[in-house]
């Protein structure tokens, strides 16, 4: 059933699921409990007074500012919309308005996938192995500072509409060395993807110069793409879960179910300080 005919079946979208928020979302539109779903949720529960939330995935960004166009002028109607914040603020500018939220990071992986879950994970699946839970937090630390550079240099490619990173697959042809040490970026990948930047000649384009040294600058999960960052996360669990229990495989929703039930518990342990003050400042307009 489809309530976007009518402002005025938007505006009644809440009643028809008794929700006192609808929270429109990217996403397949065909899957009711998808995990960015279940992330939001519990989120929006943990620092909201709304306890009955409809979280609706609706297709891609623009799909979800579509819906931004109709609620936005809609009077006392319980509804907004999240999207991933993508490049906000580095290479464009934020929409504003007090229906529209943004994640704090790249993407809501960005936000989701915390040192401190990645260290639960693999303490509850290694059965608190603490060498492994050491190692897991230095990896993830050394990962993501270099692959923050690796994504500096994808940034500034994108102004030139060049793509350093090829999207048709979660890895985004990163190679994650499996190698002794905590890094999975290694030194040859990182200048591998140097060089292939200067080599689109983004070095002598004045804008693509400005845009690494500004992405170089933020944090680095502010610049890897979500997916990609999930992947990498995974890999880090998956990794050093393989060295402990001394097995050949992993398995990739064994560690997602396991991280998005310790989330669901207390989602406020797991986000950054950075993130949880991001979110209570936007959602102080819903309460």
């Amino acid at each position: 059933m489809t309530f976007t005919r009518s402002r005025s079946g938007l505006a009644n979208y809440p009643k028809f699921f008794n929700s006192e928020l609808i929270v429109y979302i990217e996403g397949k539109c065909d899957s009711e409990t998808t995990y960015d779903s279940i992330y939001y949720d519990n989120l929006i529960k943990k620092l909201t007074n709304y306890q009955n939330i409809k979280v609706k995935p609706v297709g891609d960004k623009k799909s979800v500012l579509d819906y931004l166009d109709q609620i936005k002028n809609i009077d006392n109607n319980n509804s907004i919309v999240i999207v991933d914040k993508d490049l906000t603020g580095i290479s464009s500018s934020l929409i504003k308005h007090n229906k529209f939220f943004v994640t704090h990071g790249y993407s809501w992986e960005n936000d989701f996938w915390t040192s401190n879950l990645c260290k639960d994970v693999i303490n509850q699946i290694t059965i608190g192995d603490i060498n492994a839970k050491q190692s897991v937090e230095k990896s993830f630390r050394s990962t993501q500072k270099w692959m923050g550079k690796i994504s500096a240099f994808d940034v500034a490619c994108q102004i030139n509409g060049k793509a350093l990173f090829p999207k048709n697959g979660s890895s985004c042809g990163i190679n994650l060395t499996n190698s002794k040490g905590f890094s999975l970026i290694s030194t040859q990948e990182f200048r591998r993807f140097k060089d292939r930047c200067f080599s689109a000649k983004a070095k002598e384009c004045q804008v693509s110069n400005e845009i690494i040294k500004v992405a170089m600058r933020q944090p680095p999960y502010k610049v890897i793409q979500g997916h990609l960052w999930e992947h990498i996360s995974i890999h880090i669990i998956g990794r050093e879960y393989k060295r402990v229990v001394n097995s050949k495989t992993y398995q990739i929703e064994m560690i997602k179910n396991i991280a998005f039930s310790l989330f669901s518990k207390n989602p406020l342990k797991y986000i950054s300080p950075e993130c949880l003050e991001h979110f209570q400042k936007q959602f102080t307009l819903l309460n």
